[in-house]
């Protein structure tokens, strides 16, 4: 049943929680959608020799759209809380398996190691959406680690990613 909240914003019914519980059993091949801005902190998100610029990721339970329960990577330039969508930003497809297994070591305490993990955290008006949460030693972050680490999990998400649509 459409939630008429959703359908007034021009969500797509299909994208609609419609009372569906989250799912955290991920398909081998399934990958994360995250849409991107032409231009993040003041340069450009995608470098002449079509590079992926580190700035476009968060270390902040990043926001992304599972691939399994969209229809097109697209599914992912609608916004959940207005009708202002993104249809003009790009879209990177990163996968599941490569994220979880990124891990970086703190080169100032060796002993910490950050681990990433995929949470399905579906949204009333969009059932897709997921974050990424880092944990440090095995114990989820409450907030953001630092700088350093950040930098590293955000170069390593650019690594990664495949551009799916190039921002307009």
């Amino acid at each position: 049943m459409a939630n008429n909240f959703c359908t007034e914003l021009g969500i797509p019914e299909y994208l609609h929680k419609d009372n569906r519980q989250d799912q955290q059993i991920f398909s081998i091949d399934e990958g994360l959608y995250r849409r991107f801005p032409k231009i993040q902190n003041g340069k450009l998100s995608i470098s002449d020799k079509g590079d992926i610029d580190q700035s476009i990721f968060s270390t902040d339970n990043m926001s992304c759209n599972r691939q399994d329960f969209c229809l097109t990577p697209e599914d992912v330039l609608f916004s959940s809380t207005s009708n202002t969508h993104y249809f003009h930003y790009g879209i990177v497809r990163i996968s599941i398996k490569e994220i979880e297994n990124i891990v970086i070591q703190n080169t100032s305490i060796p002993a910490n190691k950050y681990e990433l993990k995929v949470v399905h955290d579906p949204e009333e008006c969009m059932y897709p959406h997921t974050v990424v949460k880092i944990f440090e030693n095995g114990v989820l972050m409450e907030k953001p680690p630092g700088p350093s680490i950040k930098i590293s999990i955000r170069k390593k998400y650019a690594q990664i990613c495949t551009l799916i649509k190039a921002p307009q």
